[in-house]
């Protein structure tokens, strides 16, 4: 009998991590993106239907510190993880605030010229709708045998459920949408924090003021 061996390749990481104790972390953030919503402060985004974006630079805001100090401890990881040249390191090119009420949700997109992105979600009413990463191959979708279930060989696209206190991480040219939420009341808004990690040069980082 011929045993036929699997190699992987081409794999396509989605990483997610859930932290401790996150609640009074969420509170502080819920806090500062509410004020920013009804000050009426917004970034722009060509994928959103609906909703609100704040600036983009809300890593540099002394408020969000405790935030991105987590954020910075999972870059170490990802630059071991991919063996990054050691003469690079990843930064935070960008970090905005999301929020979504009624039936509000973001368009397929990715993050064009990051090498990472990723989103922590700070308050999931009810209702709140997945994200959804679609297969980046394009041949699957064309020619692809009757699948009787599908596992994550075969599956085209997969969803997570947002949950408070979870970060999900993944490469930046990762296609992906926000589905509609299904939240009934007017007063509850779902908060996420988004943001976008790239490589530098070590040399260059100060320079650039990253």
């Amino acid at each position: 009998m011929v045993e036929l061996i699997g190699n992987e390749y081409f794999a396509t990481p989605i990483w997610h991590a859930d932290f401790e104790e996150s609640s009074d972390l969420n509170a502080q953030l819920a806090e500062v993106v509410d004020d920013l919503y009804k000050d009426g402060s917004r970034g722009w985004s060509e994928d959103r239907v609906g909703g609100w974006q704040s600036s983009l630079d809300m890593h540099r805001d002394p408020r969000f510190g405790p935030f991105t100090a987590l954020i910075r401890e999972i870059m170490s990881e990802i630059e071991t993880f991919y063996r990054i040249d050691p003469e690079f390191e990843l930064c935070i090119e960008s970090c905005w605030a999301n929020v979504l009420e009624g039936r509000h949700s973001n368009a397929f997109h990715t993050h064009a010229g990051a090498d990472f992105a990723g989103v922590y979600y700070v308050r999931v009413p009810k209702g709140s709708g997945t994200i959804r990463f679609r297969d980046p191959r394009q041949q699957p979708g064309l020619f692809s045998p009757p699948i009787e279930k599908f596992t994550t060989y075969t599956a085209q696209a997969v969803d997570f459920f947002p949950v408070e206190g979870r970060l999900l991480l993944f490469p930046g040219w990762l296609e992906h949408e926000v589905r509609a939420n299904d939240i009934d009341s007017d007063d509850e808004t779902r908060i996420s924090i988004s943001f976008n990690l790239e490589c530098f040069r070590k040399s260059w980082i100060e320079k650039l003021g990253l």
